[in-house]
């Protein structure tokens, strides 16, 4: 009886060692490397100041994705494992395809801006619709998800597909823990 209880315990234990065990060795190490490629260069993008620190950050985050992925078929690299998702909209091909636009889109804006200054416009006009347009393309480099929406997830199945099946390890972990727990616990009261 007294043995049943210590297996109770250590299974509760077990389930919050672990799952902690899993996540401080597969994903979070995985998760600062994936910061440290695209994350933190795609909060820069987002948080410029200017049209065209936005535009050159994000250039820097286009060629991080196109030297990460370099020889990859762009047309069958998706964000998901799932069948049914493995649609254009969700490959690296798409992406790009994005990416040309939405470069295209931050290039215009700052011939405009500069067509602006050109023709001596007040500095504070200047401001206001620079600050409108970065709001815009905000927006727009959020509607699909982010600007990594498919280089999240086609990363860390490439290169880091421990780290993206590590939630379903820990709950696996976690659930056969709670059984031997369960089973333990009930066979200590009886």
């Amino acid at each position: 009886m007294k043995l049943v209880g210590i297996i109770c315990i250590l299974s509760i234990i077990a389930m919050i060692a672990f799952p902690t065990f899993i996540w401080a060795t597969m994903k979070l190490p995985a998760d600062i490397q994936y910061s440290n490629l695209f994350g933190s260069i795609e909060e820069q993008v987002y948080d410029s100041a200017s049209l065209e620190n936005m535009r050159d950050n994000f250039i820097l985050l286009w060629q991080q994705t196109n030297s990460t992925f370099a020889g990859m078929d762009w047309n069958h690299t998706y964000n998901t494992w799932w069948m049914g998702d493995q649609v254009k909209i969700n490959s690296l091909a798409y992406q790009n395809n994005y990416y040309s636009g939405l470069k295209q889109l931050i290039d215009n804006k700052i011939a405009i801006k500069n067509d602006f200054v050109g023709n001596g416009t007040q500095r504070y006009v200047i401001d206001d619709w620079e600050a409108k347009a970065i709001k815009q393309t905000r927006i727009e480099m959020k509607r699909s998800g982010g600007l990594c929406w498919v280089t999240d997830g086609a990363w860390y199945l490439t290169f880091a597909s421990a780290a993206y099946w590590s939630f379903w390890y820990m709950v696996a972990v976690f659930v056969i823990f709670l059984i031997i727990a369960l089973i333990s616990g009930a066979i200590a009261l009886e």
